[in-house]
């Protein structure tokens, strides 16, 4: 996450809190970014969790003035039946406040966005978290590193998008001076539709059973014919005993 910072109407050194160790030092600011709690929850024990909890406290924030925030989120999306697809893609999130904030509440919905139908031909693992990592060791202003990491991502043909977004906020004003700045998001798994190209044999599975029907349709009606025309006589036929020939 990014927080733009602002002391005295004038604009300040970003704030940049992440849960990657590997990072570089410069951007890891464990001193303001005390607390980092993510949790998954099912919440009708299905075995797939529906929803995502994320907490935050920001400390030792009391001279900055918050104005905006940019999350990025990575998930590892997992399909397994018809089509396997393993990749990992980026939820990205970015709000300029009117007011500096003391508290946030985010509720969101967590959509993947497939721009081409998904190919089942082999077994793919798309992206992986050294690119994200690669993209933000290789800036070193702030705007370039949301700027890449966007257009990277955004470019993938498989992405995420954060919809239906709504924010409960506390002004800075309401808050003690020396209480943290807390973000608590809540995003919500919501039910995904994806149209893959499918292989032949996952293609002749469905397929048999509407060109079964049509051929039994076919012979019932083929017979139908063969009936009438030759109890009718329409058409002449000879009957040679197998004796005879």
């Amino acid at each position: 996450m990014v927080l733009d910072t602002r002391i005295n109407d004038l604009f300040a050194s970003s704030i940049i809190c992440t849960t990657f160790q590997d990072i570089d030092p410069r951007y890891s600011l464990s001193d303001k970014c005390s607390l980092i709690k993510i949790v998954e929850e099912d919440k009708n024990h299905d075995g797939r969790n529906d929803k995502l909890h994320m907490l935050m406290h920001i400390t030792n924030v009391s001279r900055y003035d918050i104005i905006g925030i940019h999350l990025f989120l990575i998930f590892d999306y997992k399909i397994y039946s018809e089509c396997v697809l393993n990749m990992d893609v980026v939820g990205i999130l970015s709000h300029i406040f009117s007011w500096p904030i003391g508290h946030v509440n985010l509720m969101t919905e967590l959509n993947i966005n497939v721009k081409y139908p998904i190919k089942c031909n082999t077994r793919r693992i798309k992206h992986n978290n050294s690119n994200f990592l690669s993209i933000i060791s290789a800036q070193t202003d702030k705007f370039n590193i949301i700027q890449r990491i966007i257009s990277t991502y955004t470019s993938k043909s498989e992405n995420v998008n954060l919809k239906n977004s709504y924010y409960i906020i506390r002004n800075k004003n309401e808050i003690a001076e020396n209480e943290p700045l807390i973000i608590r998001a809540d995003i919500e798994y919501v039910e995904q539709n994806f149209t893959y190209q499918t292989k032949f044999w996952q293609l002749l599975k469905w397929a048999w059973i509407q060109y079964f029907s049509i051929m039994i349709l076919f012979v019932f009606i083929s017979r139908k014919i063969k009936k009438f025309l030759f109890q009718n006589r329409i058409l002449q036929t000879i009957k040679i005993p197998p004796s005879e020939e």
